[in-house]
């Protein structure tokens, strides 16, 4: 929803957050779900990414508004290749030193 007044750069905070927490909880699931299918941590990554990049296509581009659709590729490309990246090395860089705790019902 959009404070009256608001102009049309206004981002929805509460929407922001949401969004944030399900990326997250969705990298999270896609690393435990490759974890024992993929034997190599370079093509699990890959695989991870690949997937990231399929959410992206179809969950967050078409969410963009109008005038941030031109820029798309641009935001894919840095979201995916470089935000998704250092998040993946993050999560599995806590799971290795035990800080980030498995969900065993994640399976």
């Amino acid at each position: 929803e959009k404070r009256a007044g608001a102009g049309w750069l206004w981002v929805n905070r509460g929407r922001l957050v949401d969004g944030t927490r399900f990326v997250l909880a969705s990298l999270d699931q896609m690393i435990q779900w490759v974890e024992d299918i993929i034997p190599s941590g370079v093509d699990k990554k890959a695989a991870v990414m690949m997937m990231a990049g399929k959410l992206f296509d179809y969950v967050v581009a078409p969410a963009f508004p109008i005038w941030l659709k031109p820029a798309t590729p641009l935001i894919r490309e840095l979201v995916v290749n470089i935000l998704v990246s250092a998040v993946i090395d993050f999560i599995v860089s806590k799971y290795h030193t035990g800080i980030w705790m498995k969900d065993e019902n994640a399976q």
